[in-house]
């Protein structure tokens, strides 16, 4: 199995993500029991959501967290704040001043949520019996499209987020009939010299494959896609850096030879080797 010269993760939740467990200083000792050389936080934001207490009022003392938990463990793990911004489509005025305000190191690019004229669509609580899965997600890819059209990003996250609630719920959702409305994302995001994340956390659940899986990744690949970061998606401090050795495996054989993170909104690159 490949391996890459660093080891990394750069999508982790503290606990001042509204579904995590653990403040940053337990991530960064989490990483550092894990042997990680490298930990982004990238607590939520999400857009739709920017008046709730959770997001409005926690956002400087987020940011704040993650430097001061650097500045407390200069021997560690390299900790890097990052943000994952959900939802920018829902009010680009807002997200972009949004990172005016703060030198993160890394923003990662989400979308959780589809809004409907009735109201949102929250993948993990829908009916299947009632909407159609194949439906559901090419609403999400064009969606996401024009979320990725703004560029307010560095890399990526879990581009099939949908197909993890589907696919727990036991619902089939081939994304080869998609591929119309995937590869123009994966298109763009390689056009716009941003990254795909490899997020490792459908590693551990029911289905046992990352988000996304190779064929995904290959084809971000064939599109000129150069870019490639590896995330666990970990919302407690054991968690971080679970499945990063599988998801450098992944990206070799999409036939990358380098993967990423990233400080002040640069690109750091590191070899597989």
């Amino acid at each position: 199995m490949a391996r890459a010269e660093l080891t990394i993760d750069t999508h982790t939740h503290s606990n001042l993500s509204p579904d995590g467990n653990d403040p940053a200083e337990q991530l960064a000792a989490g990483a550092a029991a894990n042997g990680l050389d490298i930990l982004c936080i990238t607590d939520h934001f999400e857009i739709p959501e920017k008046e709730d207490a959770a997001y409005r009022d926690l956002l400087q003392i987020r940011y704040h967290e993650v430097l001061q938990t650097r500045r407390r463990h200069p021997a560690g793990p390299c900790v890097l704040a990052g943000l994952e911004l959900g939802g920018a489509i829902y009010d680009p005025a807002f997200a972009e001043d949004l990172l005016r305000r703060y030198d993160f190191d890394f923003v990662l690019n989400s979308l959780h949520h589809i809004f409907y004229p009735d109201g949102p669509v929250d993948y993990y609580n829908v009916d299947y019996r009632q909407h159609d899965a194949q439906t559901l997600l090419r609403d999400y890819f064009e969606k996401l499209y024009n979320q990725c059209r703004l560029g307010l990003y560095d890399a990526l996250a879990h581009i099939d987020y949908p197909t993890r609630y589907m696919r727990l719920k036991g619902i089939d959702c081939p994304l080869e009939p998609l591929y119309d409305v995937i590869d123009p994302v994966l298109r763009l995001v390689a056009q716009q010299g941003k990254a795909l994340e490899i997020n490792t956390s459908g590693l551990f659940a029911d289905f046992h494959t990352t988000l996304p899986g190779l064929e995904i990744v290959k084809r971000f690949k064939e599109l000129g896609g150069e870019l490639i970061t590896i995330g666990s998606d970990a919302h407690a401090a054991p968690l971080v850096g679970r499945g990063f050795a599988d998801g450098v495996e992944i990206a070799r054989q999409a036939g990358f030879r380098q993967i990423a993170y990233y400080k002040r909104r640069q690109p750091v690159l590191v070899k597989i080797i």
